[in-house]
Formats: C-alpha cells, sequence, structure tokens
C-alpha cells in the first residue's frame, strides 16, 4: 500500500513512470525507458496540436472614446479583405498597435508579423533587410539570407515610417508590391510572396510628392484604404484605459505592488494636451511606476 501510495504521489507530481527500487532487471529498465520514449513523443504531439489550433491571442489595445472605437471598426472591416492600407498619424499615436490589430483581425493572423521602421537604418541595410540575399553576392556573404518579406510569407509586413525610405529603395519596393515576387540581392530566380502590406507615416505624402521626396506611383499603390490616427487629445476617453493599462503592465514587469492613480492625478491627465501622445503617457506611467514609493 506504502508503494501504490508512492506511485500515485509521484505521477500527480509530473512523473511519466514509476519503477520499483527492488526491480533492477534490464528487461523492467528497458520497458521502462520506452514507455519514457512513448509518452514524450504522444506529450510533443499533442502540445504541437494544440499550438496549431489555438487561435492567437490579441495584443491588448485601448478603444473606449467613439473616436478609437469607429477607428477599431473600421480596421476590422479591412482586415478581412487582402487591399494594402496606409496608416497615417501623428509620431507615437499607436500606428504599430493598429497595424497589429489589422494583421490579428485578418485571416493571416495565424502567420507572422514581421515590422520595420525605414527611417531606423541606412539604405544599404534597408535594402537587404527588406529582400534578403543570396550567398556570394557581397563580401561576406557566407550564406543566403531571407529578408523580411519572406520571413513575412503568409502573413503581414508592417512598413512604418514609409515616408523616410530613399527613394532609390522606393522604386524597388513599387515593383515587389506591383509584382508580388521579389529577386534577393545577387540572386537570379523570382520569389513569389503571399504577404500583406500595411504601411504608417506621420508625414504629408502629397506634400513629399511635390518636394520629389515621395513616389506618386508608390504614393497610390499603398495608398489604396488610408486610415487616420488621431491624435491622444482628439480621442480623451481613451486615457483612462491606458493608464491602467501600461500601469499594470510595468508593475508587473518592474515586479513592484500595483499602483493606482488618485482622482486628482487622473483629471490632470484627462486635461494634458499630450503632444507626445500614446508614447508619451507610455513613458511618464513608467517613471512613475517606477519612481514613486507609494500605492497611489
Amino acid at each position: 500500500r506504502r508503494n501504490l501510495a508512492l506511485t500515485v504521489e509521484a505521477m500527480s507530481q509530473g512523473a511519466l513512470h514509476v519503477v520499483a527500487a527492488d526491480d533492477w532487471t534490464p528487461a523492467s529498465w528497458k520497458a521502462a525507458v520506452d514507455r519514457l520514449k512513448r509518452l514524450q513523443t504522444e506529450r510533443a504531439a499533442t502540445a504541437e496540436k494544440s499550438k496549431t489550433n489555438r487561435s492567437p491571442k490579441p495584443r491588448s489595445a485601448v478603444f473606449v472614446d467613439p473616436a478609437s472605437q469607429h477607428l477599431l471598426a473600421l480596421a476590422q472591416r479591412v482586415a478581412q479583405t487582402e487591399v494594402t492600407a496606409l496608416l497615417v498619424g501623428p509620431t507615437g499615436s499607436g500606428k504599430e498597435v493598429l497595424a497589429r490589430v489589422l494583421h490579428e483581425s485578418s485571416p493571416r493572423a495565424k502567420g507572422p508579423f514581421v515590422a520595420l521602421n525605414c527611417a531606423a537604418l541606412p539604405e544599404h541595410l534597408i535594402e537587404d533587410l527588406l529582400f534578403g540575399h543570396d550567398k556570394g553576392a557581397f563580401t561576406g556573404a557566407l550564406k543566403e539570407h531571407k529578408g523580411l518579406f519572406e520571413q513575412a510569407q503568409g502573413g503581414t509586413i508592417f512598413l512604418d515610417e514609409i515616408g523616410e525610405m530613399p527613394m532609390a529603395l522606393q522604386s524597388k519596393l513599387l515593383r515587389v508590391l506591383q509584382e508580388r515576387t521579389l529577386t534577393r540581392l545577387g540572386g537570379q530566380t523570382p520569389i513569389d510572396l503571399d504577404v500583406r502590406v500595411v504601411a504608417a507615416t506621420n508625414k504629408d505624402l502629397r506634400e513629399a510628392m511635390q518636394l520629389r521626396e515621395f513616389r506618386e506611383d508608390l504614393y497610390f499603390r499603398l495608398n489604396v484604404v488610408p486610415i487616420r490616427l488621431p491624435a491622444l487629445r482628439e480621442r480623451r476617453e481613451d486615457v483612462p484605459g491606458l493608464l491602467e493599462e501600461f500601469c499594470q503592465r510595468f508593475c508587473h514587469q518592474y515586479s513592484v505592488g500595483m499602483k493606482r492613480f488618485s482622482s486628482d492625478a487622473l483629471k490632470v491627465l484627462f486635461d494634458h494636451d499630450w503632444p507626445g501622445n500614446v508614447r508619451e503617457l507610455r513613458n511618464l506611467v513608467e517613471r512613475l511606476v517606477i519612481l514613486v514609493q507609494n500605492e497611489e
């Protein structure tokens, strides 16, 4: 009875198999090893099946203000199509968050979401990142590299700050969008693409076209469905929800006790104009979570 109790306890704590301490025969140990391998294979197959069937968890986002709710409804409608979307809004207004909503609300939700900030890298690096290269394409190219377009196959590629993309690259991007194929640097074989494109900018691209800083044909290729993101001061009812969302996130991240905003603090923050938009609010909450010792 004692051995049985120990066996039950071991199995309840995760043991896959139990071998009696006084049974050291080779046949018993071989049977135990075979059983372990079989159980581990079954568990791995079950976990993989569960992972495949699991619907993607949507990113937390706040859409409380009527303007935000209208924006969310529009994004969810657009997500059901394959059209290219152009997100236009001030810096820090949440363009990448909305791009993820477009991805996670679409039939491509189980595919990858790949993002690139076109203003963050020099021209030659952006080209390699986007389109990849074949082995031997240039000095140091010791093996082939799949660019972001290939990495996004079956999913969505998000091109942030598209207005900062160099003119030479704009023509190459236009060709990829038109033909839905690309050729890696140093390569000869066209690669078919199955990618949804979402672009974003805080610039006036029409003005950029007049200044010959942005290609007109690329603009009309990207601007199939324009979606404007309002500044945070235009959707103030989102502010309390954003404060709570970021407060919980950073309290968890920095392993501190949960904090809350007083009613006076909420009023001050609600009335603030937020020139830096959601990014400014996020940075403020992170700073407060770190520096304020009180719970309120």
